[in-house]
């Protein structure tokens, strides 16, 4: 949490604030996992079609399925192995050689790795301050539970 970050001394919270606190730190551990796995996925699909670009360098001439979606396939013809297509963006393509194309790939999976890297550097910082504020909020019960239990002690002895 950026509180944490920002060197609040969680000791002197309540435990309210410490739950608070608490669970948004394991909000953000689950969005960050969430954003690694997706990055993981998107750097998979990288690593394919790298693949794929090599296997089809000699496929000129053949006859193969050319998906139209996941389910459903056309018949077609490889023309040229000369330049592919490659998504560059949301709506944006450019058609490159095949080298070209490997390059634009292997530069856009270095960069997935390295934000998994920070993702992960900044999950493993979190882990540690939702451990910190749950072995304080933990002493904060039990203090609480022992002023109450004292409170109602001296109660039943007046």
């Amino acid at each position: 949490m950026a509180a944490a970050e920002e060197g609040i001394d969680i000791t002197r919270l309540d435990p309210r604030s410490l739950l608070m606190m608490k669970g948004q730190l394991e909000e953000e551990i689950e969005f960050l996992s969430s954003s690694y796995a997706q990055l993981s996925m998107v750097k998979t699909r990288f690593e394919e079609g790298r693949r794929a670009i090599t296997s089809m360098e000699d496929t000129c001439g053949k006859k193969m399925l050319v998906p139209l979606t996941s389910s459903l396939y056309a018949h077609g013809e490889v023309a040229s192995t000369d330049t592919v297509t490659v998504e560059l963006g949301t709506g944006y393509y450019v058609e490159v050689t095949p080298s070209k194309a490997r390059d634009i790939l292997s530069r856009r999976m270095e960069f997935l790795a390295k934000r998994n890297e920070d993702i992960e550097a900044s999950v493993t910082q979190k882990r540690k301050n939702l451990e910190a504020v749950g072995a304080i909020l933990q002493v904060k019960l039990q203090e609480q539970q022992r002023t109450a239990a004292a409170a109602q002690g001296e109660g039943t002895t007046s």
